[in-house]
């Protein structure tokens, strides 16, 4: 019988209990097929969940994938921890 939480790769799971159409998304990191076996903010690349282009995974939680937009983010600007000095912006992952 097959589960999304039986700690298999079965069905149409594209990793362990996840992707697949059936199953929740899977984490960065996990097995893929498509973009929409992955969880938001991550991408389908070599058939394994990896960041989008200008995200970043900086709390290092897989589940929640790459949470940070370091294209804008003051306090992760082109990289994780990365602080643009106040009053300056980021745009395009450069403190402006």
């Amino acid at each position: 019988m097959r589960s999304c939480a039986n700690g298999f790769q079965d069905g149409s799971e594209t990793d362990v209990d996840c992707g697949g159409g059936s199953c929740r998304q899977c984490p960065l990191g996990g097995g893929c097929a498509t973009g929409g076996d992955c969880v938001n903010t991550t991408v389908c690349i070599g058939s394994q969940c990896t960041c989008a282009a200008g995200q970043s995974d900086c709390n290092v939680i897989p589940g929640d994938g790459c949470e940070v937009d370091t294209l804008i983010d003051p306090n992760n600007c082109g990289a994780c921890a990365s602080v643009c000095p106040n009053p300056l912006t980021c745009v395009n992952a450069i403190c402006q």
